[in-house]
């Protein structure tokens, strides 16, 4: 009986609602972080835009064995998602990338760091990793949902 409650409690706290659970899904073994506000690496920091927030994203095998990340040419093809109207939706630039070199792989252990501006709201990142350099295995690593503030 206590399963079958469970169950129930799950169903209802979920909902059906998109935005749930905001928890990280790693994938591969990699994980998204974000950290906001954030460092800046490399200079170049100045907001692009008024209400920006520089913020710091991590990409982290903690796997034993390496992953392969999308790549747009020699960079990584991540993408950013934000809360509308209740559901997950991508924002900022659609990628084009016509001819890649192939997959980043990342070593276990090894890490990718990147600022990132964000708005103010409720985003995530997302990118695509592989077990495999032909990316036949390919899944989406996701970060946790995080509140840009105004």
């Amino acid at each position: 009986m206590r399963f079958v409650i469970s169950v129930a409690l799950l169903l209802v706290a979920c909902g059906g609602d998109p935005t749930a659970p905001l928890n990280a899904h790693p994938a591969h073994g990699v994980a998204i972080t974000v950290t906001s506000p954030g460092a800046c690496l490399v200079g170049g920091c100045d907001p692009p835009g008024g209400g920006m927030t520089l913020s710091l994203v991590s990409f982290v095998n903690s796997g034993n064995v390496p992953a392969y990340l999308r790549a747009c040419g020699t960079q990584l093809a991540a993408s950013e998602q934000e809360v509308q109207h209740g559901e997950w939706v991508n924002v900022g630039p659609a990628y084009s990338c016509p001819v890649t070199p192939g997959p980043i792989t990342l070593a276990a252990g090894d890490s990718v760091r990147v600022n990132w501006w964000f708005l103010p709201g409720t985003r995530r990142i997302l990118l695509g990793v592989s077990s495999t350099a032909d990316q036949a295995d390919e899944a989406q690593a996701m970060s946790a949902g995080f509140q840009i503030a105004k």
